[in-house]
């Protein structure tokens, strides 16, 4: 059985202080983020705070991770401490640094675009 390490919402608490705080502690843990209404989820693998998989929907690797970091900005996130060998083949192989610095310099460009497509969530209603 996982341990839970944390759970919340990235509403409150933002990916890129999340992703930091992983590596700060060196985890070794799968970080879950969902957004229920939307039927998404997101799953980051880290070996002691080392990320080493991501995946969102049909993006692996850094790409995933650019995605959810520019664009997912609600959601629930769980980080459970897993077992090494419950990690999948790594697609990640560079630095959760450059990662944070690419998906910066990719936020920077997209924030044109951002203004004029509303998020999803605005255009949704239940």
């Amino acid at each position: 059985m996982a341990t839970t390490l944390l759970e919340g919402s990235i509403a409150h608490l933002s990916l890129f202080n999340l992703l930091q705080l992983i590596k700060l502690e060196q985890k070794t843990c799968l970080m879950t983020i969902t957004i229920k209404e939307l039927q998404q989820e997101a799953r980051l693998y880290f070996k002691h705070g080392v990320m080493k998989h991501g995946q969102l929907n049909k993006l692996s690797g850094k790409d995933a991770v650019y995605r959810l970091i520019c664009w997912w900005h609600t959601g629930d996130f769980t980080i459970e401490e897993i077992d090494e060998v419950d990690i999948p083949v790594d697609t990640i192989t560079v630095s959760l640094e450059n990662i944070l610095i690419a998906s910066a310099k990719k936020t920077d460009d997209l924030a044109d675009l951002r203004g004029v497509i509303p998020t999803l969530e605005s255009k949704m209603s239940f």
